[in-house]
């Protein structure tokens, strides 16, 4: 209830926890841990970065910790970053990201800032995962997606 109480909240009206992380789902377990939509990921990633979730001081400590993602794989892997230590290396770039997997989908929302302009983004895809040419084609749409990003920022 705190978390429903809490995403209530923060405006996101598309988005619902369902269940806690698990490695296998059963018949009784939610089919996903959680869904939402890239208009609500936008709108959080946003109000993360404008300092306006909840209040300043929470959307710096929860950017601080998104900010630990080492996972640039899809979208933000256009950036260039090293994925260790893109916190550190990053020249007039700052990336906060998570991405999310399932079987037959990913996703990715963050917020990129470079020195022209920041921008909030989502995107989630999904698609049958028949072979592994299947899951390439998806990452080669997430990397065609951060290159616009960083024409946008850069």
């Amino acid at each position: 209830d705190p978390v429903r109480e809490r995403i209530d909240q923060l405006g996101l009206t598309r988005t619902a926890l369902l269940d806690r992380v698990r490695e296998d789902r059963g018949p009784d377990d939610a089919p996903h841990f959680a869904l939402s939509t890239t208009r609500d990921l936008t709108t959080m990633f946003s109000s993360l970065a404008n300092g306006r979730a909840v209040s300043a001081a929470v959307s710096a400590q929860v950017t601080g910790w998104l900010a630990l993602n080492a996972d640039l794989g899809l979208a933000a892997g256009a950036t260039g970053l090293d994925p260790l230590a893109h916190a550190e290396t990053a020249e007039q770039l700052l990336l906060v990201n998570k991405t999310g997997r399932d079987p037959g989908i990913r996703a990715e929302a963050g917020v990129l800032v470079g020195p022209r302009a920041g921008v909030a983004y989502a995107m989630i895809v999904q698609f049958t995962e028949e072979t592994p040419l299947d899951r390439l084609r998806v990452h080669d749409a997430f990397r065609v997606f951060g290159a616009d990003l960083m024409e946008s920022v850069h």
